[in-house]
């Protein structure tokens, strides 16, 4: 859920913030979502694993701790390795000591708007609650795309507010007033101040979508969770046409 753009005075901000809160940061995350969020990264996975072709490599970019990259390691077989990127040194430090000796996550410190990788690199790519904190992210999705296989798929998990009028007030409440508070008490409570900023800044499902089908993505399709407190977005790169390949 952490930050992946190296770009910028901004970016610097939330990459700080990030790291000054990664040892609090996965208690917070349980205590605040009351569990709700792993329900979420099963239903990620479930998906990304019906929609890929072929075994292969996963990225799971902006890892922050890692709770997505564990989950893709424990609901996948070996036949996917995992790589794990970020550029918060501080969170990946976390993650390195969750994973122990496990050997099917590398982890890797990177910037998403510069990825590491040769193009056509991976079958599945993710994203757990971390592309709102991309300061370009047009271009994050454009070096997501390089990576992939031809063929292969992107998910990405992120918070949103609810549509429906009652549940969109309780959820605002708690959102800017509770979680900050609570936030405070444990950790950083500007981090959990710019958590709802965040996502009310984050552009709604159908904007979002077309970006992801601009960038040169297909097959786009969103999936609300929880009331809307969350979507699920999937896309594919389009497959190489084997006649084509062979002219």
């Amino acid at each position: 859920m952490s930050p992946h753009d190296s770009q910028g005075p901004r970016a610097k901000e939330i990459q700080d913030m990030f790291s000054g809160i990664a040892g609090r940061y996965d208690f917070l995350n349980r205590l605040l979502s009351l569990g709700i969020d792993t329900r979420w990264r099963k239903r990620c996975i479930k998906v990304l694993k019906q929609k890929m072709k072929s075994a292969g490599s996963i990225l799971d970019l902006a890892a922050g701790t890692g709770d997505l990259a564990l989950a893709l390691e424990k609901h996948t077989s070996a036949a996917f390795p995992i790589i794990a990127a970020d550029f918060s040194h501080e969170m990946l430090k976390i993650l390195k000591k969750k994973k122990g000796t496990k050997d099917r996550i590398s982890i890797v410190t990177a910037d998403g708007l510069s990825l590491p990788f040769r193009s056509d690199t991976f079958v599945g790519t993710t994203i757990g609650f971390g592309i709102r904190n991309f300061t370009d992210r047009p271009a994050a999705l454009k070096e997501l795309l390089r990576v992939l296989k031809p063929g292969g798929v992107l998910a990405i998990l992120e918070f949103s507010i609810p549509q429906r009028k009652i549940f969109r007030s309780l959820y605002l409440f708690y959102f800017e007033k509770i979680l900050p508070l609570i936030g405070g008490l444990f950790s950083s409570r500007s981090a959990y101040t710019y958590l709802p900023e965040s996502v009310r800044k984050f552009p709604p499902p159908e904007k979002f979508s077309a970006l992801i089908h601009d960038t040169g993505f297909t097959q786009v399709e969103f999936t609300p969770l929880t009331g809307g407190i969350a979507f699920l977005y999937t896309a594919e790169k389009t497959a190489i046409d084997p006649f084509e390949r062979n002219r």
